[in-house]
């Protein structure tokens, strides 16, 4: 039975992170560049002054301007456990090494009941399939393009989220850092009270 979903190939993509590191990791071999590569996942949390994508997206299910959801998932780690792993890598990491700073993987949805548990709401849970949300790129396209704000989801958005590897382990920060990963419950509410505070969100 064929899968209807996007594939890396329908939207190439060039991941300044990938490319960031491996320069990185180079210069270390090549030049003996005394540096530690830290790489957080997707990060969210208080002082998201612009705000952020995800930081956009928390907001706007709070507010439930999301009339549905997308599938998939991503691993969405709060800012202030990616701080305290770039610090630990500056004491204790290993010149030449990368580590992962991870948080948990969660489904679009399970975010969107993570937001709605800490803030004591009802939050919008319907998914809608992925081939309407394939037809309906272009539109949200055209529509930041007229509001000059960033569009609800993109193709490469989306790819992210459907191909996105659950599994992301950050063992090798825990181990040899101390990296300890804050509940996403704890996280959240962080994250909302800072909204609050700021009067983004009421």
């Amino acid at each position: 039975m064929k899968q209807d979903h996007l594939t890396p190939s329908e939207a190439p993509m060039i991941n300044p992170k990938l490319g960031g590191g491996r320069a990185i990791f180079k210069a270390v071999n090549e030049h003996g560049l005394p540096a530690v590569v830290v790489t957080p996942t997707s990060i969210y949390g208080p002082h998201d002054y612009y705000p952020s994508l995800l930081g956009q997206a928390i907001i706007d299910i709070y507010r439930r301007k999301v009339p549905a959801l997308t599938p998939g998932g991503y691993d969405f780690v709060p800012v202030s456990d990616v701080v305290n792993g770039t610090i630990a890598a500056l004491e204790r990491g290993r010149v030449g090494e990368k580590y992962l700073l991870s948080g948990k993987f969660m489904t679009v949805k399970e975010l969107s009941a993570l937001v709605g548990d800490v803030a004591g709401k009802k939050t919008i849970q319907k998914v809608l399939p992925m081939w309407l949300l394939k037809f309906l790129i272009p539109f949200f396209k055209m529509q930041s393009q007229l509001s000059g704000k960033a569009p609800i989801f993109t193709e490469e958005s989306l790819i992210s989220l459907i191909h996105s590897n659950p599994n992301v382990s950050s063992a090798k920060a825990e181990k040899e850092l101390g990296y300890i990963k804050t509940p996403p419950h704890e996280a959240m509410e962080h994250a909302l009270t800072w909204y609050r505070e700021e009067g983004i969100i009421k």
